[in-house]
């Protein structure tokens, strides 16, 4: 697949880089890992926590993960253009982490804005892995999916 747009490359990389990036989420709440799913923090941006558990807390929760994910997509595309190609899922990854994990999780979330700020070493590290899985997937495939000319 080719997509010939950045704007839709950025968008549909990042939306499909978001499946690795719960199903860690997911294993790491069943494990023990994390004590929250990365779609709780993000509706509990909004809402109070107790909502985020509710089906349409979850629901709300994943649309803001995903519309967040095609800002990080779009910004990643954009770098890999002007850039380059080479290492692009590094690229990506610290895009990723830069933006999410630090700028929001760190700077945000320190604010008090959101109902959930998870302070517990196991959530952060969680956190911190799956912004890096999500970060890998979503350099390659952006890479996987520009016309070979660019």
């Amino acid at each position: 697949m080719v997509v010939q747009d950045k704007i839709a490359r950025g968008a549909l990389s990042s939306i499909a880089a978001t499946i690795p990036q719960l199903i860690f989420q997911a294993v790491s709440v069943v494990i023990g890992l994390s004590q929250y799913y990365g779609f709780e923090l993000s509706a509990g941006v909004y809402l109070p926590a107790d909502l985020t558990k509710t089906f349409w807390g979850a629901v709300f929760g994943v649309l803001i993960w995903e519309f967040a994910s095609t800002i990080l997509g779009i910004t990643t595309c954009y770098i890999i253009h002007w850039t380059g190609r080479s290492y692009s899922w590094l690229k990506g990854m610290l895009v990723a982490n830069t933006i999410m994990f630090i700028a929001i999780y760190g700077y945000f979330y320190a604010l008090g804005g959101p109902s959930i700020a998870p302070s517990d070493l196991g959530t952060n590290w969680s956190m911190l892995i799956a912004n890096t899985i999500f970060g890998v997937a979503c350099g390659w495939l952006i890479v996987r999916w520009s016309p070979k000319e660019e």
